[in-house]
């Protein structure tokens, strides 16, 4: 099994533990960055913990200092070994030449609780937050490898986060996913932007926000007349019943329709 960095990225968050039964050691740390390089694999940590009782099993976890961990893939093989009782799928790294055995678990896999590590000063820094794309695993993290600068206007532009693992862009500061002009979402995939249509909730939002904005007085009526008239040309959202005629609009369109009708842009809007 060829191992890349971009199948490390899914680990990021998760957890590394390092054994050596000969040597009568255990280690336990969460991710923080996991790379391929020279035909090594790179991984640094939040925190360490190191087992004690260890073999056969370890009766208590004390914090260590060690916060990077490196493997030759020269000596150690890489399998596959599939999900664990909880989370997705994990990696094995296995070498007979020094008796040491490593599993990398996903961000959603099985983890030790850094609460239960004697001498772990807490609160240490997060990893970040998950993904808000529907059914993506991923945890966005303030690793500049993931940074895209993203245009706000004329002169000025804000910091994203990609997601590691579907590749969601998510504005740094909040949170909060990173959506178009045109409101779509967006992604960064092999080095380029990509928008790709909201589902009926996120067009909801969108909808809902844009109308309330449009209700006060003190802001301009035409900038949110030309953002829900633009929405409502993109047409319902792909999942939306409307759609197929089969149901009502959970999009938005229509309620955006319906105010367009009763507010033409010459009209004030209270």
């Amino acid at each position: 099994m060829t191992l890349t960095s971009s199948m490390l990225d899914t680990f990021v968050g998760g957890q590394i533990e390092v054994q050596n039964e000969g040597e009568g050691y255990i280690y336990r740390g969460e991710i923080k960055t996991a790379v391929v390089e020279d035909n090594e694999v790179h991984v640094t940590l939040n925190w360490s913990a190191k087992g004690e009782g260890y073999p056969p099993i370890p009766t208590a976890w004390v914090v260590d200092n060690r916060l990077d961990y490196t493997a030759s893939l020269e000596i150690y093989t890489v399998s596959d070994i599939g999900p664990g009782s909880e989370g997705g799928r994990r990696l094995c790294l296995n070498s007979l030449i020094v008796g040491e055995t490593v599993v990398l678990y996903p961000n959603n896999g099985s983890k030790l609780d850094p609460t239960k590590v004697r001498s772990l000063t807490l609160p240490f820094k997060p990893v970040g937050f998950p993904c808000r794309e529907t059914g993506c695993t991923g945890i966005i993290t303030d690793d500049r490898r993931f940074s895209v600068a993203i245009q706000t206007s004329c002169t000025g532009s804000s910091l994203a986060a990609r997601c590691p693992v579907c590749g969601r862009l998510h504005w740094s500061e909040s949170g909060e996913p990173v959506q178009s002009r045109s409101f779509e979402k967006v992604f960064y995939v092999n080095g380029d932007l990509e928008n790709r249509p909201l589902e009926s909730s996120g067009r909801l939002s969108a909808t809902r926000e844009l109308l309330a904005g449009a209700k006060k007085k003190d802001l301009v009526q035409s900038y949110y007349h030309g953002h829900l008239t633009h929405l409502v040309g993109l047409g319902h959202a792909p999942d939306c019943p409307a759609t197929t005629c089969t149901g009502a609009c959970l999009c938005g369109v229509t309620e955006a329709k319906k105010w367009l009708a009763k507010h033409p842009l010459e009209t004030e809007t209270v």
